[in-house]
């Protein structure tokens, strides 16, 4: 954040520079030039002559404007490690909520079909519900896999850095 606030200040300094460039008569960097009679009005009015722009302004402008550019660049940056810094750990625990809470979902699901299993375990040979009895069963088992591997992908995905 100290780097961000170094380069916030330093641009906030340029631009109030060229504000009292603007004002004294010069024209700001990234403004389009003046016309030759809005440069004799400006003069008329300020009671100040106007200075030709020479060729080393003209890189001092084209070095600042690259400057500039840079430090936009660097600002850009440090908010993406910023925003990275603080939205990759919320991303992480949050998505290790999920799982847990997918699992305990997937473990009620599991006794359900295990209960109803259970009531129906006299009709595992024969009966008139012998289907329903094997349906249940596959159920339970596969939301008990449900329910453990998603426990396990949560605590694989806490243990990582």
């Amino acid at each position: 954040m100290g780097i961000g606030v170094r380069v916030a200040s330093q641009i906030l300094r340029d631009r109030a520079a060229a504000s009292q460039a603007a004002s004294a008569g010069a024209a700001p960097s990234g403004t389009s030039p003046l016309s030759a009679s809005a440069v004799a009005q400006t003069a008329f009015e300020t009671g100040r002559a106007v200075r030709p722009v020479s060729g080393s302004a003209k890189a001092d402008v084209a070095e600042k404007r690259r400057n500039a550019a840079q430090k936009t660049r660097n600002v850009g940056r440090a908010s993406r490690q910023f925003g990275e810094a603080i939205w990759g750990p919320f991303a992480r625990v949050s998505g290790v909520l999920w799982l847990e809470v997918t699992g305990l979902f997937f473990g009620i699901f599991a006794l359900f079909f295990a209960q109803n299993v259970y009531r129906l375990r006299h009709q595992f040979t024969s009966g008139q519900e012998h289907a329903k009895l094997l349906i249940y069963a596959t159920l339970a088992v596969v939301f008990v896999y449900f329910t453990f591997t998603s426990f396990y992908r949560a605590r694989r995905k806490s243990r990582r850095t």
